[in-house]
């Protein structure tokens, strides 16, 4: 949709108060309100109203309102009828959650991605899935985008479930996964099954509120603790991401090194119903005047930017058995001014570039910027103790903060595969059709930056191959 940040959250709040606006009410209800005013009957008559409606708001207002939003015929996976005249192009993954109204309530993701067919099979390990991934057949009957949003956002109780044309019919995915980061992860070794130490993570809360610690009674009530009230808290219990976010982050702690951020605050005694739209500004005010927002925000923010940048290898030593220095430029996916522009502003004063063995030198922001290509070409040297050793590099604050580079931790060997180093010839667009080779950068034009070797067939180096440099590879997963 290419929506920045202050839009969405306008479309969010204008979503929020039109399909919020208030619940079903029929014209004997509103009658029988008028005339005798709230009691046990009108109540009881209204509950068995949303019971056979399926729900205590009009589904209906719903629909329009993100008709109106996303349009009526764009869809997640592929252009709208409008651009179909476009030519496509890979950009950003997209995916929402949601689950079926069979009795195993089975979990679906929407999105506009396809899957290796093979990939549940990965270095000879089978990995379970707990989803599916929904693709039509027919490229016509893909699910819009509207009907996305309405099948993850269609909470019992609030909303009837959607119906998806020759798909089925789903609702809120928040039942049976809350917690969103457990399905991204296995969405990212579906799409990219050697690229799983090269993910940013940033999950947005939805606000913590502070219950005091409760011990175990003595003694059961027969009224106060009955089946209805313990089963009910042990459901609304599973709602709370707080504690799949903890054990997602133990999980990740065993498998791999942990690069992902919560944005999430206390909300301390405002807790509100679902619905109720008219604590949106307090929570807003709530959440920008929390101590730690603001540098929650920033290390969020850091962390994606700097997963922007990524080190090419330019030329390895003969002996990578002992110690020895591995030289390349530093490189910035996207548009680098505005990757470097941003984190100039964030930190103002200074940012190193460090290793796991120390300082390696400042990082000079938009000061590394070709002049001719608009690139990010800074020359980096480190010390790595052999090619199989894992390195690790950083961005470092003057407080200590760290965030790693893209495509790291990773060792020599590991890099130089995967920007093909060993290959006898290579390709100038370094198989990225955004990058072409420049003048100034590649191959040297008297501003201290690497020279490029000319290239050279096999014969003339006596059948050694060359080493041409060629961009790594990293991937990111909302």
């Amino acid at each position: 949709m290419s929506w920045n940040v202050g839009k969405c959250s306008q479309i969010f709040e204008d979503l929020a108060r039109r399909i919020f606006r208030e619940r079903r009410h029929s014209p004997f209800l509103r009658l029988l309100s008028h005339m005798h005013g709230e009691n046990i009957f009108g109540e009881t008559a209204r509950w068995i109203q949303w019971l056979f409606r399926d729900s205590c708001y009009d589904s209906r207002a719903f629909d329009t309102a993100l008709r109106e939003a996303f349009g009526e015929d764009r869809r997640l996976f592929g252009n709208s009828c409008a651009a179909a005249k476009e030519p496509l192009r890979s950009g950003p993954k997209a995916g929402v959650i949601t689950t079926s109204i069979s009795r195993k309530t089975s979990t679906f993701v929407i999105g506009n991605f396809n899957v290796i067919p093979d990939s549940n099979m990965q270095y000879g390990n089978e990995i379970s899935l707990d989803f599916q991934i929904i693709r039509h057949k027919i490229a016509k009957m893909e699910p819009t985008v509207w009907k996305a949003a309405r099948a993850t956002a269609a909470a019992p109780f609030y909303f009837t479930p959607v119906d998806l044309q020759g798909i089925g019919s789903f609702q809120d995915g928040g039942l049976k996964y809350n917690f969103a980061g457990a399905i991204a992860t296995q969405v990212r070794d579906r799409i990219w099954p050697q690229n799983t130490g090269s993910t940013r993570l940033l999950s947005l809360g939805t606000g913590t509120v502070n219950d005091p610690d409760e011990q175990t009674p003595y003694f059961r009530n027969i009224f106060r603790d009955s089946f209805v009230r313990r089963g009910f808290d042990a459901w609304m219990s599973t709602m709370d991401t707080e504690n799949d976010w903890r054990k997602f982050r133990n999980q990740e702690r065993e498998t791999s090194t942990p690069e992902s951020r919560r944005l999430n605050v206390p909300l301390g005694d405002l807790p509100s119903t679902l619905d109720d739209v008219g604590t949106m500004d307090e929570y807003r005010d709530k959440v920008i005047t929390q101590p730690g927002s603001a540098r929650m925000a920033r290390d969020a923010a850091t962390m994606l930017l700097v997963s922007r940048l990524y080190f090419e290898i330019g030329s390895l030593p003969r002996d990578t058995a002992t110690p020895f220095w591995c030289r390349g430029i530093l490189r910035c996916r996207g548009l680098a001014r505005d990757v470097t522009t941003a984190l100039d502003n964030l930190y103002p004063g200074r940012l190193d570039l460090c290793s796991d063995s120390g300082l390696i030198g400042a990082f000079v922001g938009a000061g590394g910027i070709c002049t001719s290509c608009g690139q990010y070409n800074h020359p980096v040297s480190f010390l790595a103790r052999h090619i199989d050793h894992a390195v690790d590099l950083y961005l470092q604050s003057s407080t200590k903060n760290r965030w790693r580079l893209g495509g790291f931790p990773a060792t020599v060997s590991t890099l130089s595969f995967r920007q093909k180093l060993d290959a006898p010839f290579g390709r100038d667009d370094h198989h990225l059709p955004k990058r072409s080779p420049c003048s100034v950068c590649d191959v040297g034009g008297g501003s201290g930056i690497n020279r490029r070797r000319k290239r050279e067939s096999i014969r003339s180096r006596g059948g050694e191959p060359k080493r041409p440099r060629v961009m790594g590879d990293d991937r990111q997963c909302t």
